[in-house]
């Protein structure tokens, strides 16, 4: 968060080099995540994309809070699986509301907005979008830029946004599942 970013990703690929050989797998998904959402900053999404995709492969033990399902639900609407995508993501969210370790649940809201705009729901994009702007816990220029443009205006856009800004994590989370059901 720094902007060290060499730094981090030298650092970063050498646990995923010592995971990779002593585990714990944990650490092997976590150092690869991290890597991913570096390159995506970066602008090499390519490279995230393949990061993450390692990232989701990876086994770890069950009720590991991890990115695993967001990670392997952007995978599966990559490759034209939204039927597949919509479900694992709606999983992921429901293991954190029953966890209630909601806070994690800010990373579904980014693959949620982005599957979202993919199939062309952008009031549902745009109340998560709000929220997550409310929050201020998360760098929104990239998926901002994919709810905005000449629909921006559009008065259920307009709605659906301001709706999300009063939203707190367990509500959002809620609203998500409930829309991928």
């Amino acid at each position: 968060m720094s902007g060290r970013l060499e730094e981090h990703d030298a650092l970063v690929t050498a646990l995923v080099e010592r995971f990779r050989v002593h585990g714990p797998p944990t650490g092997l998904h976590w150092a690869l995540t991290y890597l991913g959402i570096s390159a995506s900053v970066q602008g090499r999404h390519l490279e995230a994309a393949q990061f993450y995709e390692e990232a989701a492969g990876v086994d770890v033990p069950d009720r590991t809070q991890t990115l695993k399902n967001p990670l392997a639900a952007a995978g599966a609407l990559r490759r034209g699986d939204q039927s597949g995508a919509f479900h694992m993501l709606r999983s992921y969210i429901a293991d954190v509301l029953d966890t209630d370790n909601v806070y994690v649940g800010k990373f579904a809201c980014i693959e949620f907005v982005k599957m979202m705009v993919k199939v062309d729901r952008l009031p549902e994009a745009a109340r998560i979008l709000g929220f997550l702007e409310a929050t201020d816990s998360l760098d929104l220029a990239g998926l901002e830029s994919r709810v905005t443009g000449p629909s921006a205006a559009d008065p259920a856009i307009v709605r659906e946004r301001a709706t999300g800004r009063n939203l707190d994590d367990r509500g959002a989370l809620t609203f998500m599942r409930d829309v991928l059901d």
